[in-house]
C-alpha cells in the first residue's frame, strides 16, 4: 500500500527512469538517469548511471528506498530482481509510482498532482525527479524483499590437487565428513521440530555435497545452525528471499490431477488428470517444496503423490500430508522395463509430448502407475459425479476414497451437503506454496481433513495388523527350521549322493570329450570321401615301421605313408627302388637315400590309411623320373670313362699319340 510523508522523512528516495535505446536484457547492462532526494531536496543527479551505481547510493544512503515507474526497468523477471533486492540494504524497499490502491496512474498524471508541470516526462532525468518526488510523497506501490527460507549447504572446505592413493583417502575422508555434518544438521533440525528439505549427492564412502531448503527465517535458526568452516568441510546459511508479485494472485485451477515426483538435486515433476492427459512435466535443478507446490497449485488439486520406489522418500511424503493429497508407492521399487512400458503409454495418449531428461520420465512413471491403480475407483466415481453433478467436488471425493472410505459413502455425504445448502461444503483450493502445516480458517476443510486422516489411521492400522500377521508366521516358520535336525544317516546319504553326482558329472564330461572327437573324426572322413571320390585326394596305406614295406604288394601300391624312417636298410631301400614306390612320412631319413622320401603332413589320418592330395603322387613319380634320368647319366659317364682309360693304356703300349680314326 501507500505509505505517508512522515514514514520517509528521514528515507533517502533513489528516482531512477531508464535512458532511451537501453534495456535490463542487454549483455552490457542498462543505463539509468538518477535523481537522489533527501527531506525533499535534491542531493544528487546522475545520467548513464549503472546499476552498480544505484546499489552503492542505496548504502551511501544508509537507509534508501528506490523509486521506479516500471520495476522491470531494474530487472527483467522475478529471479534477477531478487538477486538485485539482496544486493541492497536489508530495509530498502522499491517503489513503483505509477502503481497503488488509485489503479495505474502515468507520470504525466503524477505531475500534475504534484505541481510539476515545469518537468518534463519526454527527458529521463526529469522523469527521475517526478519518480523521486511521488515517492516522497508516499504515492506508489511498494514492494519489499521477504526472507521466508534459509538455505543450509554443506560441501567441500577447501579444493585439493589430483594425485595418487592419498587424495584418494583425502577424499573419502572429505565425504564422510560432509555425510557426518549432514546428518548432525538433520538431527538438530528434527529435534528443533523446524520443516525442512534435504538433497544430497551420493559419492562414495559418503556425500559430495548436500542441501537444506530450512522454512524458517534466518533468525529462527540463530543459535541453532552456523556457519563453519574447516579444512576438510564447509557450512554455509543464507537467507532466501522472495517477494509478493501482483501476478502471482491468480485463480487457481479446481481441476484433480495426480502427482509424480522423482526428487534429488534435478527434481523431476510430472503432473496427470485423472483421463490421462500430461498437464504439466518438467523437471527443476535445485527446487525446493514450496516452488514444487506453487507449481502443483497452478495447475490444479492433487488427490495423489506417487513416486517410482516402494519406501517413499522424505520429500514425497512432506508434499502428499501439506497437500492433503494420499500418498502413493509401488509395492516393490519399479524396474526400468516397466517405467519404459509407463512412459510409452503415456506418449501415446499425449500425442507430441516431450520429456527433456530421465528425471521427467521417472515422475511420469510414477504418476501413471498410480492411475492405473486406481483407475477402477475413478471410472466409478465419475459415474456418480455425472450422475448427481458434482464435478467440483470430484478432487475431494476421490481423495476420500482412495482414503479407503466406499464411493457410495462419499456421495451422500456430498449430495447432503449440496442438498442443505452448506456454503462451506465446496472446500477452497488453497496456496499451499505459502504455508507451513495444514491449518486453514474454514471449519468445513478441517473437518474433511479430519475424516481423511481417520481413514488414514484406520488404512494404516490396517495394514499394520497385516505385517503384525506376517511377522508372526515368519517367527513360527524359523523356530520350524532351526528345530529340525539332520540325523547321521541323512549326512552320510547326502556325503554319498554328492560323490557319486561328482562322479557322474566327471564322467559325463570324459563322453562329451570323446564325443566332440569321435564328430570331428566324422567330419574329417566325410570330407575325404568326398575328395577321394572326386579324385582331389588319394587313400594310401599307413605303415607303422619301414619293414612293413617288403609286406605289401608291389603292383597295386606306388605310394605309402609312414609313420618311422628315419634309417632304412639296404632291403627296404632295394625294394622301393626295383618298384619306384613313393614314401610319404613326416621326417626323412638322417642320411641321403638313392630313392623317393617326401616330407608331409596328411589331410586326414586313420588307424590303416591315410589321405593325401593327389598332387603329391605326381610329384613323387616326377622325382622318380630325375632320380633315373641321373642314375643313367652317370651310368654313361662311367662308361666313356673307361673307354677313355683302356685307349690312353693302348697308345702308351704301342707307342702312338693317338689312333687313326680314319682307318
Amino acid at each position: 500500500g501507500e505509505r505517508s510523508e512522515r514514514d520517509l522523512k528521514d528515507v533517502c528516495i533513489i528516482g531512477v527512469d531508464i535512458q532511451p535505446g537501453s534495456s535490463p536484457f542487454s549483455a552490457s547492462g542498462a543505463k539509468y538517469s538518477v535523481v537522489v532526494l533527501k527531506n525533499n531536496t535534491i542531493r544528487q543527479e546522475f545520467r548513464d548511471a549503472t546499476i552498480g551505481k544505484i546499489v552503492r547510493l542505496a548504502w551511501e544512503c544508509g537507509s534508501a528506498n528506490i523509486a521506479v515507474d516500471n520495476i522491470y526497468e531494474l530487472a527483467p523477471d522475478k529471479k534477477t530482481l531478487i538477486k538485485l533486492f539482496e544486493m541492497f540494504p536489508e530495509s530498502t524497499e522499491i517503489i513503483q509510482v505509477t502503481a497503488g490502491e488509485g489503479g495505474f496512474r502515468d507520470l504525466d498524471e503524477l505531475k500534475r498532482i504534484l505541481g510539476l508541470e515545469h518537468e518534463n516526462t519526454s527527458d529521463p532525468l526529469s522523469s527521475a525527479r517526478i519518480i523521486a518526488y511521488a515517492a516522497s510523497k508516499g504515492i506508489g506501490l511498494r514492494i519489499k524483499r521477504k526472507v521466508v527460507k534459509t538455505k543450509i549447504i554443506v560441501t567441500r572446505g577447501r579444493s585439493v590437487s589430483h594425485g595418487g592413493m592419498s587424495y584418494n583417502r583425502y577424499m573419502r575422508s572429505i565425504r564422510a565428513g560432509i555425510l557426518s555434518v549432514t546428518k548432525d544438521i538433520k538431527k538438530i533440525l528434527d529435534e528443533n521440530k523446524i520443516d525442512y528439505d534435504l538433497y544430497m549427492r551420493k559419492s562414495k564412502g559418503g556425500l559430495e555435497r548436500s542441501v537444506f531448503i530450512v522454512y524458517a527465517t534466518r533468525e529462527e535458526l540463530y543459535g541453532i545452525v552456523k556457519p563453519v568452516r574447516t579444512k576438510g568441510v564447509k557450512v554455509v546459511v543464507k537467507p532466501v528471499s522472495d517477494i509478493l508479485m501482483g501476478n502471482e494472485l491468480k485463480e487457481r485451477s479446481s481441476r484433480p490431477i495426480i502427482v509424480g515426483v522423482d526428487p534429488g538435486m534435478t527434481t523431476g515433476i510430472a503432473l496427470v488428470d485423472l483421463d490421462g492427459r500430461v498437464i504439466h512435466a518438467s523437471s527443476y535443478r535445485s527446487v525446493d517444496r514450496s516452488i514444487i507446490l506453487n507449481i502443483i497449485s497452478q495447475h490444479g488439486i492433487p488427490i495423489a503423490v506417487a513416486t517410482d520406489v516402494s519406501q517413499a522418500p522424505e520429500l514425497v511424503e512432506k508434499m502428499a500430508a501439506q497437500t492433503g493429497a494420499i500418498l502413493v508407492t509401488p509395492p516393490r521399487d519399479l524396474d526400468s522395463n516397466e517405467k519404459q512400458k509407463l512412459v510409452e503409454k503415456a506418449l501415446s495418449l499425449n500425442k507430441g509430448l516431450y520429456l527433456k531428461d530421465s528425471h521427467v520420465k521417472d515422475a511420469l512413471a510414477s504418476a501413471f502407475k498410480a492411475l492405473n491403480m486406481f483407475s477402477d475407483k475413478i471410472l466409478e466415481i465419475n459415474r456418480f459425479v455425472r450422475r448427481y453433478n458434482l464435478r467440483e467436488k470430484l478432487p475431494f471425493i476421490v481423495r476420500e476414497v482412495l482414503s479407503g472410505r466406499p464411493v457410495n459413502e462419499v456421495v451422500e455425504k456430498y449430495i447432503n451437503l449440496e442438498i442443505s445448502g452448506a456454503k462451506t461444503a465446496s472446500p477452497v483450493v488453497e496456496d499451499w506454496s505459502h504455508r507451513r502445516g495444514h491449518d486453514s480458517s474454514d471449519i468445513q476443510t478441517l473437518r474433511q481433513r479430519v475424516v481423511e486422516l481417520e481413514a488414514a489411521i484406520q488404512s494404516l492400522q490396517k495394514q499394520l495388523a497385516d505385517k503384525d500377521e506376517l511377522i508372526k508366521n515368519l517367527e513360527l516358520e524359523l523356530r520350524l527350521s532351526r528345530n529340525l535336525k539332520w540325523s547321521e544317516e541323512c549326512e552320510r546319504k547326502v556325503y554319498v549322493l554328492t560323490n557319486e553326482l561328482n562322479e557322474l558329472r566327471r564322467s559325463l564330461e570324459e563322453k562329451d570329450r570323446r564325443i566332440e572327437d569321435l564328430l570331428n573324426k566324422i567330419n574329417h572322413l566325410a570330407l575325404a570321401f568326398k575328395g577321394v571320390a572326386d579324385g582331389s585326394l588319394l587313400a594310401i596305406p599307413r605303415l607303422k615301421r619301414p619293414s612293413d614295406i617288403l609286406g605289401i604288394s608291389s603292383t597295386r601300391v606306388k605310394i605309402v605313408f609312414l609313420d618311422e624312417a628315419l634309417v632304412l636298410d639296404d632291403k627296404v631301400t632295394g625294394y622301393l627302388k626295383s618298384n619306384k614306390t613313393i614314401v610319404l612320412t613326416r621326417r626323412k631319413p638322417l642320411t641321403e637315400q638313392p630313392v623317393v622320401i617326401l616330407e608331409y603332413q596328411p589331410v586326414v589320418e586313420f588307424e590303416e590309411f591315410v589321405v593325401v592330395e593327389r598332387k603329391i603322387l605326381e610329384e613323387g613319380e616326377r622325382m622318380w623320373a630325375e632320380l633315373e634320368r641321373k642314375e643313367r647319366e652317370e651310368e654313361f659317364n662311367r662308361v666313356v670313362k673307361m673307354i677313355e682309360e683302356y685307349q690312353a693304356q693302348r697308345m702308351k703300349k704301342l707307342g702312338v699319340n693317338s689312333f687313326d680314326r680314319s682307318i
